[in-house]
């Protein structure tokens, strides 16, 4: 089977940027390199790929592994299942990625131009079986589900799938979610649908009757890397970008400003406007998605007021972005005076995320 997904302004015969997939080699990890989130659903790992277990029990760990296939890549991402469960009614567990409308537009998904399109990636686990790679539309009501059979336990295989363009259904193709795409790790009955084919649905599906349920084995392990989904029937070679143009495109979606947590390296700057209180701005280095979300903290959390070359401590009281750039105006700051220049040391994560 085939899949198919194209950056929006790149013509499918473009012999750049054809890889749609984001981080499919999994190299960049803003986050952290490992990952226990429980039984959660929509947990993000290493970036753009996402933890989705979707029951009261059953979990599985995510780690970036420099376990990989003959040497081609650098990383993969690991997934250890660490509470087992056997999965029923809609219960769901898969490892995913969600896909910008903008960069599979020219696919004509859900037209009668409709494109076909193929996946590929590298795949290794220590249970043996049939798995599963999905496709979900963003109205969630159409699926495809590709399936394919790990043949041979803790063995690196590289795994090709066709996906014919679906001429129904709804598919975004601006800033929103355009394609949800993962591997299945056990799912219940109402979770499951013929393969190879586009199935719609009140909900959507992941796997099929013949799916190992991977989530059900102690400590079982599943790697892959390599992830490419691309216009056209015929895999290609993976499209390496360089490390900067790969973080560039994950920092659409999130990003750390002062990464390196390095004192008076915050990358905002301002001035007082009381004695206690003041206004810091920050412009950002890629235009995110939409204005994003902050969260606070770093090992220098703390703000830098320079006429008393001290941190201090203080509060945001006001957090204001746009795609571009981000404004904080903080309270409860100690030692300065109407117009002093003010840092901010910490780190702030910022979300965009599909």
């Amino acid at each position: 089977m085939t899949l198919a997904v194209n950056i929006a302004q790149i013509g499918s015969n473009n012999t750049t940027f054809r890889n749609r997939i984001i981080n499919g080699a999994m190299v960049i990890s803003q986050r952290g390199t490992s990952f226990t989130p429980g039984a959660n659903a929509g947990v993000f790992t290493l970036d753009r790929w996402e933890y989705n277990a979707f029951s009261t029990t059953g979990a599985y760990s995510v780690a970036q592994s420099s376990t990989v296939p003959n040497g081609n890549f650098t990383y993969s991402s690991l997934l250890t299942v660490t509470a087992t469960v056997a999965p029923s009614g809609a219960d769901y567990y898969f490892y995913q990625t969600k896909i910008e409308g903008y960069n599979i537009a020219d696919l004509g998904w859900g037209t009668a131009d409709a494109k076909a399109a193929t996946v590929s990636f590298w795949a290794r686990s220590s249970v043996t079986g049939t798995y599963s790679f999905h496709l979900i539309n963003l109205g969630i009501n159409l699926s495809y589900v590709a399936t394919f059979t790990i043949a041979s336990a803790n063995t690196w295989q590289y795994v090709t799938l066709t996906i014919p363009g679906p001429t129904t259904g709804t598919f975004n193709t601006t800033n929103g979610v355009g394609i949800y795409a993962g591997i299945d790790l056990g799912q219940g009955s109402s979770r499951q649908t013929t393969a190879n084919t586009w199935s719609s649905g009140a909900s959507f599906y992941c796997g099929t009757s013949s799916n190992v349920q991977w989530i059900n084995n102690s400590g079982a392990t599943f790697y892959i890397t390599g992830v490419q989904l691309e216009a056209g029937s015929t895999a290609s070679p993976f499209e390496y970008r360089s490390y900067g143009t790969e973080l560039a495109l994950c920092q659409r979606y999130f990003l750390k400003t002062n990464p390196d947590n390095a004192s008076r390296c915050g990358g905002m700057w301002g001035s007082m406007y009381t004695t206690n209180s003041g206004h810091i701005t920050g412009s950002l280095p890629v235009a995110m998605r939409v204005a994003p979300t902050a969260v606070r903290g770093g090992t220098n959390d703390t703000f830098y007021v320079s006429n008393i070359s001290a941190t201090s401590a203080g509060t945001f009281s006001n957090f204001s972005s746009t795609t571009m750039a981000i404004d904080v105006e903080t309270v409860g700051m100690s030692g300065g005076g109407i117009g002093y220049p003010v840092q901010y040391n910490g780190q702030l994560s910022l979300s965009s995320e599909l």
